[in-house]
């Protein structure tokens, strides 16, 4: 007799079996511990079945940064509803964008500084609006250039080139320890306030105040 087909919430719910079984490891022994092997006697399963849940190891461990980087969309999200001033939302994103980076370097170098190999898989690229950080980056800007408040350029490019400058900024320190390169939080707080005063002809306004009310605790590290 054939095994009944799984339904889709039991395969949500193995899938996150293996990811509760990888945070504890991860939790427990840091990230060296997160082998597919690992894992498998953890969760009880044969080595196979995470193969099913997940193209591979990377996938596996990657999985891991979903809830936090979901939690500080969430909370960019939130920023943007709640800054009216377009000038001081584009502080308060970038911002919490900064402090989050620097309380969750894990989840910064699982994310953003992992560069694979050429025998791993090659992802299905996603529109960059599908990033609350982006999107609401490029809104604020919108609106900063219809009230002639931005220098040049147009927002989206703009949007783009303000991540990847305060991402090269907290990744520096990370990834050229053997230089006595300034450390990534004194060196992002900089690049904060060269691009806005670079984007911004009206000068930088102060800080918005809410923004340490919205600090996720979405900590990994």
């Amino acid at each position: 007799m054939a095994r009944p087909v799984a339904t889709a919430a039991q395969r949500a719910a193995q899938r996150q079996r293996i990811r509760d079984a990888a945070r504890a490891l991860y939790d427990e022994h840091g990230i060296e511990a997160v082998t597919v092997r690992r894992v498998a006697d953890q969760a009880g399963l044969a080595q196979g079945t995470i193969y099913k849940y997940f193209r591979n190891h990377v996938d596996l461990v990657r999985s891991l940064w979903l809830e936090p980087i979901q939690q500080a969309g969430d909370v960019v999200e939130k920023i943007a509803a709640s800054v009216s001033d377009p000038a001081q939302r584009l502080r308060a994103i970038l911002t919490y964008y900064r402090d989050f980076v620097i309380e969750n370097p894990d989840v910064h170098r699982g994310i953003l500084l992992f560069v694979r190999g050429p025998s791993h898989w090659e992802p299905d690229p996603q529109p960059l609006d599908a990033l609350p950080l982006y999107r609401n980056l490029r809104l604020t800007l919108e609106e900063l250039h219809d009230a002639g408040q931005l220098v040049g350029g147009e927002p989206d490019r703009v949007a783009e080139l303000l991540w990847a400058a305060m991402h090269g900024s907290l990744g520096l320190a990370i990834n050229s320890d053997i230089y006595e390169v300034t450390p990534g939080a004194a060196l992002s707080g900089r690049m904060l306030e060269f691009l806005l005063q670079a984007i911004l002809p009206a000068g930088v306004p102060d800080p918005a105040p809410t923004t340490k009310d919205h600090r996720t605790h979405a900590n990994t590290s």
